[in-house]
């Protein structure tokens, strides 16, 4: 009897819903040209944008993902003028689903400001900022020049505008999760099928996507979502599609100033990766290029120790060991201080030692996220720079499995990968096998001292959490190994290649990235069956001219668009402290061809991740 009167009433709802009930999105309008070629036009607040091409679309078979988009668009006069306003530049628009009640990313960068604001002024009023003493003088020097010329918004990008539209049904009583309901995704994405995409952006897989890591302590509850656009004034270059060399070290030089900037403000990013550092070109010269930080969403006070239960705590490839592994580096007893018959006064000082830490650093969700963190990912993003983006010729036999062995779009921390930070020697034997020898080989002493500086870091992390000035040395530090790598290279510049242009991640399974490689055969073989796969197309330079979509047929009458929200979306309710809830796409405001910074994990939880497509394929083909 209850089921046919359930099934009646569901048929009911549709039948009888209006057309935002059913996910219809009012302030979206489809249209095409004179060529057939769809667009859109989305609404902002009082104001209109036209679509010209997509940077990110992202299509995951989830409810309770925040169905990104991210779009390059021109303003328009409204929905019926689609004439570009004059004088008007192109921007970014990005459209997602947050959770209701969480800080959007301009929200965030607003509180950053209004924190840096004050130093600014305690500075001009004569007061010395005691949060700046752990700085190198150079480093010192240049905090306060930025704070006293209130210069610090040139390493964030710049909100144009932004709305905050419709919130989504909530989880229904009764409702419980069923994570067998679909099929887990491939780890490759599925290509798009928009006209508007280009062709590289429909199969790249990237190396981005943040990961949570699922943490059993409490089940996991679900809220509504609400709408959230953002438009951005910048068009970057993500650091994964810069192809000079140096132009990437000036990018990582200014997140790492941006960081120090948000380090003042107290916060913590939280997710650093190669689609979220940016390379901005001057308008005014364009031979001057400056780093850009973007992808605030997950950034949040240092001070707000609460975690939400599956935390947004950085990209798999670019993630601190300790966030990945949900282990602490620095609670072991060093060598110095083991004795070789330990007493049992001994073994009483461990406990407490070790409970200490535990209350220090703990929280009910796992490893408390700190500023050191930032600056690892920022380690591990120079590093796969150099070793998968750097052309070998002829390429090394095993290279694409030591690649793997370090950098995985997994929760799941790889051997290689731990054993860098944790044990010594073990990155420097690995460079000297991996990193090119002939241009780079200068390097690997620089790249052992971030390690061992973070290593040593770690070990005293514990009693110094709160220690600001321990984490100020450490910036001081990770800028001055960046510049002096930089004059390493300068050395060389006319020698060096470009990069290779950003392309998917080595498909085989790793080995002993320490071993002996395999043998060439294998690897030709490999390299046959991954040039016969459309997955592995490379993107164009991030310099190159943008072309346009192409063409597909489509419905030239105007269209209310339906959008990524579902009917009755699940995803947990939170506050600003717990916005974090969903498997996300990391943001890539790009100027090239290749998918943006985040997507198609490789994770565990990727049944729950980012993100559905609502739009009716037959209206886009």
């Amino acid at each position: 009897m209850a089921d046919y009167r359930l099934f009646i009433r569901i048929m009911l709802i549709f039948l009888l819903a209006n057309k935002e009930k059913l996910g219809y999105d009012p302030t979206v309008r489809r249209r095409s040209d004179s060529d057939g070629k769809p667009y859109f036009i989305y609404q902002v607040g009082n104001r209109y944008f036209k679509t010209v091409r997509s940077i990110l679309e992202s299509r995951r078979l989830c409810v309770t993902g925040r169905g990104t988009r991210v779009w390059q668009v021109v303003e328009v006069g409204s929905f019926e003028n689609l004439e570009a306003i004059e004088g008007r530049p192109q921007m970014v628009l990005k459209d997602v689903w947050l959770n209701k009640g969480a800080m959007t990313e301009s929200q965030n960068l607003r509180a950053i400001f209004d924190e840096l604001e004050k130093l600014s002024r305690d500075l001009r009023s004569g007061t010395e900022l005691a949060i700046l003493s752990g700085f190198e003088e150079e480093e010192r020097r240049r905090l306060r020049d930025c704070l006293l010329q209130r210069t610090w918004g040139r390493y964030f990008l710049t909100k144009e505008c932004d709305w905050q539209g419709y919130s989504s049904t909530g989880r229904g009583d009764g409702a419980e999760p069923n994570n067998q309901l679909f099929d887990a995704p491939p780890s490759d994405p599925i290509p798009a099928s928009s006209s508007l995409t280009s062709s590289t952006r429909r199969s790249t897989p990237r190396p981005t996507d943040p990961v949570g890591r699922r943490l059993p302590q409490r089940p996991r509850s679900y809220g509504s979502k609400q709408q959230y656009r953002v438009v951005y004034q910048e068009i970057c270059t993500p650091v994964h599609e810069v192809r000079p060399l140096m132009d990437v070290f000036t990018a990582l030089e200014d997140c790492v100033f941006a960081l120090e900037l948000m380090f003042l403000a107290g916060w913590v990013h939280r997710n650093i990766s190669s689609g979220n550092v940016y390379l901005y070109t001057e308008k005014e010269r364009q031979d001057e290029f400056r780093g850009i930080l973007g992808d605030l969403e997950y950034a949040k006070r240092f001070s707000d120790t609460r975690c939400s239960l599956e935390p947004k705590t950085g990209t798999a490839y670019f993630m601190a060991v300790e966030i990945q592994t949900q282990q602490l580096i620095g609670t072991t007893i060093s060598p110095e201080n083991q004795k070789e018959k330990p007493s049992k006064k001994d073994m009483k000082d461990l406990v407490k030692m070790k409970q200490a830490v535990n209350n220090v650093v703990k929280t009910v969700a796992g490893v408390r996220y700190h500023f050191q963190h930032d600056m690892e990912s920022v380690f591990w993003l120079l590093l796969w720079t150099l070793l998968g983006r750097f052309p070998r010729y002829p390429k090394p036999a095993g290279l694409d499995d030591a690649i793997l062995a370090v950098f995985r779009d997994t929760n799941i921390c790889p051997l290689t990968r731990a054993e860098i930070i944790r044990h010594e020697n073990v990155l420097e034997n690995y460079l000297k096998l991996w990193l090119d020898p002939i241009h780079l080989e200068d390097l690997i002493p620089y790249l052992g001292s971030i390690r061992d500086v973070l290593k040593n870091a770690y070990d005293h992390r514990p009693k110094k959490m709160d220690d600001l000035a321990d984490y100020a040395n450490l910036y001081s530090l990770l800028c001055w190994t960046l510049g002096e790598c930089r004059n390493v290279l300068k050395l060389k510049q006319s020698d060096l290649p470009l990069l290779l242009p950003w392309s998917s991640s080595p498909s085989p399974e790793p080995t002993n990235a320490l071993s002996p490689a395999k043998p060439a055969a294998q690897v030709r073989e490999r390299s046959k069956r991954k040039r016969g796969s459309d997955g592995d197309k490379l993107p164009k330079s991030a310099r190159s001219k943008v072309d346009h979509p192409t063409s597909s047929q489509s419905d030239p009458q105007d269209e209310a668009i339906q959008h990524e929200t579902p009917a009755a979306p699940l995803s947990e309710e939170s506050g600003p402290s717990e916005d974090d809830e969903d498997e996300e796409d990391d943001t890539q405001l790009s100027s090239g061809d290749s998918e943006s910074d985040p997507e198609e994990s490789d994770s565990e939880e990727s049944d729950e991740s980012d993100d559905d497509e609502y739009v009716p394929e037959q209206d886009l083909q």
